[in-house]
C-alpha cells in the first residue's frame, strides 16, 4: 500500500489570502502572529530574512499605506561589534523599501556618532533625536505621499529648476545632504542663493524637509519627493513615446504625399481652381470621380 503524498505547506502569501477569505478577528490576529514569526519557524516551515522582505515589506511597498517603525538606540548600541551593527542597519535598509524607518537616538552625542561611523549604512530618512521624530506627520499634512507628489507635479510641471535639487538628493544613499554642502555642490550651475530658493520651494511643496541634528542643518528627501521623481519620469517617458508616434505619423504622411506626387501625369496641366470647373447642376446626382482634365490636389471638380 502506497502512503499518500504529503500536502505542501502554504506560502506566506497563500496563508494571508486564505485568511482574507474569512476576515474575522481570529484570522486577523493569526495573520499577525505568523507575520511576527517570519525569519524563524512558522506553520509553513522555516523561513529566512528574505521571507520578511519578500512578504510583508513587499506588500507595503506595493500599496499607499506606509507604516512607521521607530528603532530606539542609545550608547549601548556602539558596544556591539561593527559587523553586528552593520548587519542590523542593513536589515533596516531592507525594511525601508516598504516602511518609514526611524532611528530614535537617546543622548545628544548618539546621532553625531551614528552618522560619523555609519552614515553610508543608514536607511534613508531615518536619524532623529528623541523624543520628536526626525520629520513628523505634520510635514506631510496628513496627505499620502502620492497625493502630495501629484499636487506638486501639477503646479511645478516637469521642468522646474527645483527638480535638480530632488535629483541630487536622490543620488545619495541616505537621500539627504547637509544644507551648506548642498548649496555649494558643483552639480548646480547657479549661485548658492538660487539653490537655497529652490530648496525653499521644495519645502513649501512638502517634497523635502529641513532638519537639524547636532548643529548641522540637513535637507532630506521625503517620500513625496521620491514619488514626485517617479511620476515625472513616467510623464517624460510618455512624452518620448508620443514624440516617436508623431514622427511615424509625419513620415507616413510624407510618404503618402510623395506617392501622390509620383502618380501625377506631368503632361497634363495642373489645375488648382478655387471653384469647381463643372457647374453644380452637372455634378448633382452623378457618381463623382476625378475629372480627367483636373488632376490637381486642390481641384474640387468631380463629375460623372
Amino acid at each position: 500500500m502506497t502512503a499518500p503524498a504529503s500536502t505542501p505547506a502554504p506560502s506566506y502569501a497563500e496563508y494571508l489570502l486564505d485568511g482574507l477569505k474569512r476576515p474575522t478577528d481570529a484570522t486577523w490576529f493569526d495573520s499577525l502572529r505568523v507575520t511576527r514569526q517570519l525569519g524563524g519557524s512558522t506553520p509553513f516551515g522555516n523561513t529566512e530574512r528574505a521571507d520578511i522582505i519578500n512578504g510583508p515589506v513587499a506588500i507595503f511597498a506595493a500599496c499607499d499605506v506606509t507604516p512607521r517603525i521607530a528603532i530606539h538606540l542609545s550608547h549601548d548600541f556602539f558596544e556591539h561589534k561593527r559587523i553586528q551593527r552593520v548587519r542590523l542597519l542593513d536589515f533596516l535598509v531592507e525594511l525601508g523599501r516598504g516602511m518609514d524607518v526611524r532611528i530614535v537616538c537617546h543622548g545628544s552625542l548618539v546621532p553625531k556618532k551614528l552618522l560619523r561611523l555609519h552614515e553610508a549604512d543608514l536607511p534613508s530618512r531615518c536619524v532623529t533625536e528623541a523624543p520628536q521624530p526626525y520629520h513628523d506627520a505634520a510635514k506631510q499634512a496628513g496627505a499620502a505621499p502620492r497625493e502630495v507628489a501629484e499636487a506638486a507635479l501639477a503646479d511645478l510641471g516637469l521642468d522646474h529648476p527645483a527638480i535638480s535639487v530632488l535629483e541630487r538628493l536622490s543620488e545619495e544613499s541616505s537621500e539627504r545632504l547637509a544644507y551648506g554642502a548642498l548649496k555649494a555642490d558643483t552639480a548646480f550651475s547657479v549661485s548658492e542663493a538660487a539653490v537655497g530658493k529652490r530648496v525653499r520651494t521644495l519645502i513649501e511643496y512638502r517634497l523635502v524637509s529641513k532638519d537639524q541634528f547636532d548643529t548641522t542643518n540637513y535637507i532630506q528627501l521625503l517620500p513625496a519627493g521620491t514619488r514626485f521623481l517617479d511620476r515625472r519620469e513616467q510623464e517624460l517617458d510618455a512624452q518620448d513615446v508620443q514624440t516617436v508616434l508623431d514622427g511615424f505619423a509625419a513620415a507616413e504622411a510624407d510618404d503618402a504625399a510623395t506617392e501622390t506626387g509620383d502618380s501625377v501625369d506631368l503632361t497634363d496641366p495642373q489645375n488648382t481652381p478655387t471653384e469647381p470647373c463643372i457647374p453644380a447642376q452637372a455634378r448633382e446626382g452623378d457618381w463623382w470621380r476625378w475629372h480627367r482634365e483636373c488632376r490637381g490636389a486642390a481641384c474640387r471638380c468631380w463629375c460623372g
